[in-house]
């Protein structure tokens, strides 16, 4: 709880997921679309800062009070759904949250430098309602023992690493 990779939202999706089962109705549409990556050596890196973030009684409200008025301008219902415009390369996106938003923290900062500077990354950004939690950054699979060994070396607090790769996400399984 509270490292910024939304496991609230997850666990929703899942009931809400199984409550679809269940009632055999569909409210939500399970439509996905393919990121297609160029390369098959890629990982997503996920580093928990350890900063413990509380949305409640932050500035989160009001970020995101913010990113709604963005989105009632554009006429979308989220900003999520503004594919129209252009595409924010993952460090782009960092300095965004960071200096603009301003919902970034010191650590979550360290670890992007800390990720910008490393051989084999792609990319890294803060992920999550930001004010701590956990940095996401998309790097070569060969680099990872030493992307984490610079962490280790370079960061100031303790990190915890969790490497991802994409799934077909929400669905049910049969057990037998």
């Amino acid at each position: 709880m509270g490292s910024g990779v939304s496991t609230s939202a997850s666990l929703e999706v899942a009931f809400f997921t199984f409550l679809e089962d269940l009632t055999k109705t569909t409210v939500e549409s399970l439509e996905s679309q393919q990121v297609p990556t160029k390369c098959s050596d890629v990982v997503l890196l996920v580093v928990n800062s350890n900063v413990k973030h509380q949305l409640t009684g932050s500035e989160y409200p009001q970020r995101r009070a913010q990113c709604q008025q963005a989105a009632d301008e554009l006429e979308k219902p989220s900003l999520r759904s503004a594919t129209d415009l252009p595409r924010r390369l993952f460090y782009q996106s960092h300095e965004s949250l960071s200096k603009l938003m301003e919902v970034s923290c010191r650590e979550l900062d360290q670890l992007v430098d800390i990720m910008r500077s490393s051989d084999g990354v792609f990319g890294a950004r803060m992920t999550g309602g930001g004010f701590g939690g956990c940095v996401i950054a998309l790097v070569k699979k060969e680099c990872l023992s030493s992307i984490k060994s610079k962490v280790r070396a370079k960061y100031k607090g303790k990190p915890v690493f969790f490497e991802c790769e994409p799934s077909d996400g929400a669905r049910i399984l049969k057990l037998e």
